[in-house]
């Protein structure tokens, strides 16, 4: 496995070198990323390049036995070349061009930066594309984070209109999918189509979600054009990108099928962080790592320390890093990198502290940095690197498609509602229930599973949904939130009554609907005797053959359907019209697992339970046991009865 930190050996004086290169060695180090952010050290002048500098580190690295991972430094273009083309820089949806001097400052569609970043992308990997100390390339650096994945510039318009004349053919084709007679928006030339830049009311919305795309689009083929150079101009190299969490118009997926290894940025807490996460919050960005990848991925960033720009919030507490650490690995990761090795004296990122302190004194966090490399050796000898230790059919598969999420954004419907918070209601429920969870694009989604959660799924296109009816027919069991199908892929309102196109599927009729503010709440009745509580959001459901497993005991509509569950062919589907209260969303989660052949264990709060590939001497499995809580807990593993966790502990049992 790998292990390592990211090591900025540019800003310190080459007097360093040896000490920090020691001290890596001492902490188990086998490799480092380095240069993401060295344009102006690689390429001091338009056309002029420099390796001097990399060259006598990654020759002191090789020498330690660590290998590196470089990184494309197109992330920070340098200061002449903004100078020479201030046009290079984004634009932000008010009009105004965002100035020079943070990072990712560019706009994806703009020619002339692709060319310069082609430039220096060609002449890094002429010089070390056949290198055998670099094991790896970094494509950017968190591409779209920030902000930085719309651009509205003029140069934009015209590559959106050039992008949506590709898409449909014609005018008649998209003014037909736009609904342009409404608000008199038909166009009669492509050059008429405006971005959504303000004006008085709002967009159309397809035009908004088709920015979104197209946006999404431009952020892939950056990504996807470096990708080609490097493949072209290397040998024995892998190519990864550092994802964060999705955002506004970036296609994890989509980008993920360009690369070799996915990558990932992993901070639990971070900036006004007050307290630490939950276990399941840093879990949930895990399983989209691993999602997204469709194999095991890397921890490109890793966090050893408080982190902030000009605020620091929380302090990871004595073992906690190391517990993060684990709990990546269990979850799929078969390397860690950690940001970064030493905290740095100047620039934005003064105050995110790194493996040694500003001082480069080896403190605290590089004792605990020397623990983690032990735990990675330890985790190596008992589980297959990057694997799940359960088969697939035997986790909870959820779906995720951006299309969704950005139509979501584009109209919540809900003052109350987030994407996010209701994609964590979901999550949290399965995970409190010891469920090992996939997060996957809609194309790996329905194969070899039982049990598929689909969050809030308001679009959907219509293959989307005839695999939905398919899964549940041949016996597959499918948990939905409220708003299912009620748009199509043109982000337009379906015709038919909802749930668009899958009543006979879930066995009701949305009768109405509500949004509720954050103030309300609605009360709940189940069938099983209980009072539960719904927020956000109501659809009243008309049960036609669905069971009800919940009514509305308020609202506009009270006796109807809150929750349904309904028998389809040899299959199951539950219909969740509203913002489940926690215990009643674990009722229904524990059933519907019960009910696809999962088996269910409730965990204490704060515990999480991996099973890793190896099986014990006993044939039994080897489990990793988590403790996220800062007092002992005793956790009932299955087929090992009760084991108590220390605070921030990890544990091996079975091994």
């Amino acid at each position: 496995m790998r292990f390592g930190v990211d090591y900025y050996p540019e800003q310190w004086p080459k007097s360093r070198w040896d000490q920090d290169i020691r001290l890596m060695r001492e902490a188990g180090v086998n490799t480092v990323r380095l240069g993401e952010f060295a344009w102006s050290i690689f390429e001091p002048e338009e056309g002029r390049f420099e390796f001097g500098l990399f060259d006598e580190v990654i020759e002191k690295l090789a020498g330690a036995g660590i290998a590196v991972i470089l990184g494309t430094p197109t992330a920070t273009p340098p200061a002449l070349l903004v100078a020479k083309d201030p046009t290079v820089l984004l634009v932000r949806q008010d009009g105004r061009r965002v100035s020079f001097g943070g990072r990712r400052e560019y706009c994806f569609s703009h020619q002339g930066y692709r060319g310069h970043s082609l430039r220096v992308v060609r002449a890094l990997a002429d010089h070390y594309g056949h290198d055998p100390r670099i094991i790896g390339w970094q494509i950017d650096n968190e591409l779209g984070h920030e902000g930085s994945d719309q651009c509205f510039c003029e140069i934009c318009r015209h590559e959106f209109a050039n992008w949506l004349k590709r898409k449909y053919g014609t005018l008649d084709a998209l003014n037909e999918a736009l609904g342009a007679v409404f608000w008199n928006q038909t166009y009669s030339a492509w050059d008429q189509i405006p971005l959504p830049w303000p004006t008085i009311g709002q967009h159309n919305p397809l035009l908004r979600l088709e920015h979104r795309r197209f946006a999404a689009s431009q952020v892939t083929s950056f990504l996807k054009m470096q990708v080609e150079v490097l493949r072209q101009r290397t040998s024995g190299q892998f190519v990864t990108h550092n994802f964060i969490q999705p955002g506004p118009a970036i296609d994890q997926p989509a980008m993920a099928r360009e690369l070799d290894i996915v990558g990932f940025d992993n901070y639990p807490v971070w900036g006004e962080s007050s307290e630490a996460p939950e276990a399941w919050q840093p879990a949930l960005a895990l399983d989209f790592a691993r999602g997204f990848a469709n194999r095991p991925f890397w921890i490109i960033e890793q966090l050893i320390g408080a982190q902030g720009w000009d605020v620091l919030g929380y302090l990871p507490r004595p073992g906690q890093a190391r517990l993060w650490a684990a709990q990546a690995l269990g979850h799929g990761a078969e390397a860690l990198i950690f940001f970064r090795w030493r905290s740095a004296v100047f620039g934005t990122e003064e105050f995110c502290h790194g493996v040694l302190n500003h001082d480069a004194s080896p403190g605290r966090r590089y004792e605990e940095f020397k623990a983690i490399g032990k735990l990675v050796k330890e985790f190596e000898q008992l589980a297959v690197p990057g694997s799940a230790g359960t088969p697939e059919a035997g986790r909870v598969a959820f779906g995720w498609w951006p299309d969704n999420l950005w139509a979501w954004q584009i109209q919540p419907q809900s003052r109350s509602f987030s994407f996010q918070r209701e994609f964590d209601r979901f999550y949290q429920a399965f995970f409190a229930l010891g469920a090992e969870i996939d997060l996957l694009p809609d194309d790996r989604l329905w194969q070899g599973r039982k049990l598929v959660v689909l969050p809030v799924p308001m679009l959907m296109r219509q293959e989307q949904r005839e695999a939905l009816r398919a899964f549940v027919e041949r016996g597959g069991v499918v948990v939905a939130g409220f708003r299912v199908g009620v748009k199509d892929e043109s982000n337009r309102v379906v015709e038919s009554a909802l749930p668009g196109g899958l009543e006979d599927v879930f066995g009701v009729k949305v009768d109405d609907y509500e949004a509720l503010d954050a103030r309300q709440t609605v009360n709940l009745h189940l069938a099983n005797g209980d009072v539960g509580a719904g927020s956000v959001w109501c659809d009243y459901l008309l049960p036609i053959t669905a069971e009800v497993l919940a009514v509305y005991a308020g609202g506009a509509r009270p006796g109807l359907g809150a929750v349904t569950i309904n028998r389809f062919g040899k299959g199951l589907a539950y219909y969740v019209g509203t913002a489940l209260d926690e215990k009643t969303f674990s009722f229904i989660a524990k059933e519907a697992m019960l009910r696809a052949g999962l088996e269910p264990f409730v965990l204490p709060p704060g515990v999480e339970v991996r099973r890793l590939a190896l099986a014990s001497r006993s044939g039994l499995p080897v489990y990793m046991v988590m403790n996220h809580k800062p007092d002992e807990v005793a956790v009932n593993v299955p087929g090992y009865g009760e084991v108590v966790g220390e605070p921030y502990g990890v544990q091996f049992v079975g091994a």
